[in-house]
């Protein structure tokens, strides 16, 4: 079954230019979509996924296989440094009495940050029903167990003077009726605070195309979500490009949305030409020639063992940069994945990796390489001969 066969903003039919497409075909019960195109919608200027082959429904996925619960996700440096200029940029516009939900909270980390810097009425939902558990253990704040279409009744009752989006809305499909649900629930000058991976940055990191992602099927600049609000009457009251790269990818832009603001409090923004989105494309095809060329540089003919699961073994197999004749098995510390097959074998512990002390292990992720690294030296002590794919 194929999905968004228009734009998702303004519908357009028969407009878009395909400017990539990514294929999961080889990891399919790990991710939402087994393949889709990176459309650029020449009528409204939107970016998305689209012609998309769906692998397991949305809420399927995060419910069950989502990386958002483990440890080391939950803990990482990175979220707490991006909770603390997130919150730092709405409390310029925000009263610490305003009553909050955070839609699609995760483990509750940014509501955690509100809560430690002085606010005091904070809402989240969830559909993790054990991030839901977490952020009631671990922080005290009460995460309702749901999302966008599956809106439980004791929120629905409720109006919010905030709601936050962050780092959600590049994953949602049904992105018109996310923006309608939440003013709903929007109190009388009520506000939408969206944090997105900003466009305009991709081209700043030479990643390789891991922006298209299997989860990251909306790519929004002002511009773009400008055109988006003003369908539902709301204005831009404020916004802020945060340089700081999460994951190693973009950073991200902040925006904050009111209905009926007044003249004087909205920001004008002029439509933009995504040149960094095809800076960005060119800077991948860039870093996929210093793969390939420095993959010619390794023995492959007895086999390799994978660490890493995720998106970007995907496009190295995509690439042809490896194939599935080449690997032995599939390791990933990430138990939602455990169990599952992609590319051809079963995803196995890293402890697996002890029954072979002579088997060559490609790490596959470009960002915690040398962290991967380290855990099969220094903490797993293994002296198996590794590959590192990125330069």
């Amino acid at each position: 079954m194929k999905l968004r066969m228009c734009c998702p903003v303004c519908g357009a039919t028969g407009k878009e230019k395909k400017v990539f497409m990514r294929d999961f075909s080889l990891s399919a019960e790990i991710v939402p979509f087994l393949r889709y195109d990176v459309c650029e919608c020449s009528q409204c200027g939107m970016v998305y996924a689209g012609n998309m082959e769906e692998s397991m429904p949305l809420l399927e996925y995060y419910k069950k296989i989502s990386h958002y619960e483990n440890d080391s996700f939950v803990m990482s440096e990175t979220n707490r440094q991006l909770y603390k200029r997130e919150v730092e940029f709405v409390s310029k516009y925000i009263p610490k009495t305003a009553k909050v939900l955070d839609i699609g909270c995760a483990f509750g980390g940014l509501l955690k940050e509100m809560k430690e810097q002085g606010f005091c009425s904070l809402t989240g939902l969830e559909p993790s029903k054990k991030n839901c558990q977490y952020a009631k253990a671990s922080f005290g704040i009460t995460a309702h167990y749901g999302g966008i279409g599956n809106i439980p009744v004791e929120v629905q009752k409720q109006k919010f003077d905030l709601i936050i989006l962050s780092v959600v809305f590049e994953h949602i499909l049904p992105i018109k009726q996310v923006i309608q649900e939440c003013s709903n629930l929007l109190g009388e000058n009520g506000m939408i605070y969206i944090i997105v991976p900003d466009m305009e940055q991709f081209h700043q990191h030479d990643d390789l195309y891991q922006e298209f992602s299997a989860e990251h099927i909306n790519y929004f600049d002002i511009s773009s979500l400008q055109t988006l609000f003003s369908q539902f009457g709301m204005d831009l009251i404020a916004s802020h490009q945060d340089f700081q790269p999460i994951f190693g990818i973009a950073g991200c832009c902040y925006t904050l949305w009111r209905r009926n603001a007044t003249v004087s409090d909205t920001m004008r923004v002029y439509k933009r030409k995504h040149n960094g989105l095809y800076e960005y494309i060119k800077h991948c095809k860039i870093l996929e020639e210093r793969i390939k060329k420095r993959m010619e540089t390794f023995d492959l003919s007895h086999g390799i063992y994978i660490w890493g699961a995720g998106t970007q073994t995907a496009i190295l197999f995509q690439l042809g940069i490896i194939t599935q004749e080449q690997v032995l098995g599939v390791i990933d510390s990430n138990k939602n994945f455990q169990g599952r097959t992609a590319y051809g074998h079963e995803i196995q512990s890293p402890e697996v990796l002890r029954e072979y002390p002579e088997a060559t292990i490609l790490i596959s992720s470009q960002y915690a390489q040398e962290e991967i690294a380290k855990v099969i030296t220094e903490q797993m002590h293994l002296s198996n001969p590794m590959i590192k794919v990125f330069p």
